[in-house]
């Protein structure tokens, strides 16, 4: 099997290339972020400042599986659906946390513990305008959804006389944003997609 190693380091590339030699190993110097490679799995210890920027790249990728070493407070937030994180990654993939690393694995000992996740990319949502409804919402996590959206309408384009009109008519207008699941934020990206067409098509040309 053919194995593509990217590093943006220089210095580490050269180390790499010096030091491994494998007929099947090709190593990149270059930011993963910036590439267009296509895979059928990946396996890394990523960035964890850029984690986020990482994963949402790999799930736009149609590949079997990914295998990656994060911050365990990070995977937990991934796996929690009481976060945008989570809904958002719920939303594109499967993920299960498969192991720990203690910290002091590493050298020199960092201040936060690890783990070994697995992402499956499985897309459970289908609505175009799923991850501005969820930023929308998760501004005001803790707030009643209504609310939530009044907060925001104009961002939606609304002024709040007509927001509270048009939500007060909305399924699970009134429980906390925070308790919704997938399903739920996908019903609600569908009734704003369809106020926001409408509304559009009733602007005078």
């Amino acid at each position: 099997d053919r194995v593509i190693a990217v590093e943006k380091d220089r210095g580490m590339v050269e180390l790499l290339k010096n030091e491994y030699e494998f007929n099947n190993v090709e190593i990149y110097h270059g930011d993963f972020l910036k590439t267009d490679f296509t895979f059928d799995c990946c396996i890394s210890s990523i960035p964890y400042s850029i984690a986020s920027k990482i994963i949402f790249k790999l799930l736009e990728k149609k590949h079997e599986y990914s295998v990656l070493l994060l911050q365990k407070e990070y995977a937990e937030k991934m796996t929690e659906m009481e976060s945008r994180l989570g809904i958002m990654v719920n939303a594109l993939a499967d993920i299960e946390i498969i192991d720990s690393v203690n910290r002091k694995c590493f050298y020199p000992v960092p201040k936060v513990d690890s783990v070994i996740v697995k992402l499956i990319p499985e897309r459970k949502i289908n609505s175009p305008f799923f991850s501005e409804t969820v930023r929308i919402l998760f501004q005001h996590k803790r707030k009643k959804v209504i609310n939530a959206l009044i907060d925001s309408s104009k961002e939606l384009g609304l002024d709040k006389k007509d927001a509270r009109s048009v939500f007060s008519k909305m399924k699970y207008r009134e429980e906390r944003v925070f308790k919704l699941d997938l399903e739920k934020i996908e019903e609600i990206s569908e009734f704003l997609e369809k106020i926001l067409k409408n509304r559009n098509q009733e602007k005078p040309v």
